[in-house]
């Protein structure tokens, strides 16, 4: 009969159980599908920054300027 897999306090303490352990010598059956839903964001910049930032990038060039790069 194969182990369990054990309970974690932390996500560091899993990393080094995954990074030490014979993982042939635990059961799979008990495993189950997770799916991640990421929220959609209009921001092509980055979902953490701040809004005045990207507020400042979006500004458009007055007449004679070229747009950022």
């Amino acid at each position: 009969m194969k182990a369990k897999f054990p309970e974690f306090g932390s996500d560091e303490e899993a990393e080094i159980f995954l990074e030490t352990a014979d993982l042939s010598a635990y059961a799979m059956t008990d495993m189950v599908p997770v799916r991640f839903e990421l929220r959609r964001t209009d921001a092509s910049v980055g979902p953490r920054m701040p809004e005045s930032p990207l507020d400042a990038v979006r500004v458009r060039p007055g007449a004679g300027e070229s747009p950022p790069r």
